[in-house]
């Protein structure tokens, strides 16, 4: 079992997808928020508190560069364009679940960071901007450093590990950092009580445990821990994180850990939720050492669609969680009893 950085899994992930495209729609997913409202705001300067000091901004922000890798959705739900955005998916850095958001807001396309060989400082000073958000990413000292000598920079919150910032805290924060806190927890409780209203009709999914796992080319498997965002969308259905992943070196240190083909008996749980394509499944199934976990045997996997479901919950935004709930909610039912 080895734990990579997450720029290393991410590149796994863009090959494993194979640069399939998204398809248009989820189908059934409940109507995601776009942006909220007019409402109360905080008076400016703001002083929001980050793992390296302090983020401090004057006046309301009117060129944000997003760093972060889903902070764009959090901005354009609040009714704010940023002048890039970062891209980390093959088809798309603007997901479909943030088309309505961003059509609402007009205005000239930002421009599409590729994060494949860390950041371009140069590019960011050249932009201009008066906020940097970089809130749900694994920025370090030394590049936060660089980065506050341009604009204030938005970033996790204080002991908050990289990779590990929840929805709600980015939304919170980014709220706070453009003034719109109101509208910030408006949101945040309409997506709250989506989540809460999915787990109450499937109270089958109460103490159930769960792996989520993603796989590799190899035979190994990518299985989320709970530090993730997407495994936080299980567990505020009711999930619990399965107890031999739990017990894995590694759990509480990252979001993620890599799994040997020998050893992936240790995914076992009440369900395994596997984000994958159709040759994903099909090579899974046709495996004997997955077939023999006690969990795939009984058949009780879920398989999540990456192009209709796994990219949303990837993200794991305001305005993303909306658009995969659905069909996260359906699958898993599927092979959950009561």
């Amino acid at each position: 079992m080895t734990i990579l950085d997450r720029r290393a899994f991410l590149a796994s992930m863009l090959t494993l997808a194979g640069g399939a495209a998204l398809a248009a729609c989820s189908g059934s997913a409940p109507s995601a928020p776009t942006s909220a409202a007019p409402s109360g705001s905080g008076a400016f300067p703001v002083t929001i508190e980050n793992a390296f000091g302090q983020t401090v901004v004057e006046a309301a922000p009117s060129k944000v560069y997003s760093l972060g890798y889903t902070d764009h959705d959090a901005l354009m739900a609040l009714g704010v364009l940023p002048v890039a955005v970062t891209q980390w998916f093959p088809q798309y850095a603007i997901g479909p679940w943030a088309a309505e958001a961003r059509a609402a807001l007009g205005g000239t396309d930002p421009t599409v960071l590729k994060d494949t060989a860390g950041t371009n400082f140069e590019a960011v000073a050249a932009a201009g901007p008066d906020l940097i958000s970089s809130y749900y990413s694994g920025v370090e000292k030394a590049d936060y450093d660089k980065l506050v000598a341009i604009a204030p920079v938005l970033t996790r919150p204080p002991d908050a590990k990289p990779w590990s910032s929840t929805w709600d805290g980015q939304l919170t924060a980014i709220g706070q950092a453009l003034g719109k806190s109101d509208q910030a927890a408006e949101l945040a409780a309409g997506v709250n009580q989506q989540l809460k209203d999915t787990a109450a009709a499937h109270p089958e999914f109460q103490g159930k445990t769960c792996s989520l796992v993603l796989p590799g080319e190899a035979g190994e498997m990518y299985t989320y821990t709970d530090l993730d965002p997407r495994y936080r969308v299980l567990s505020a259905l009711g999930f619990g994180l399965s107890p031999t992943v739990k017990a894995l070196p590694g759990v509480d240190k990252d979001f993620f850990i890599t799994i040997s083909a020998e050893q992936v008996n240790k995914l076992d749980a009440d369900v395994i939720g596997v984000l994958s394509n159709p040759a994903d499944q099909a090579k899974l199934k046709a495996d004997k050492i997955w077939q023999k976990i006690p969990a795939v045997a009984d058949g009780r996997v879920a398989y999540l669609d990456l192009e209709k479901i796994g990219y949303a919950l990837s993200f794991s935004t305001v305005l993303s969680i909306p658009y995969a709930l659905t069909g996260v909610a359906d699958e898993f039912g599927k092979v959950v009893g009561g």
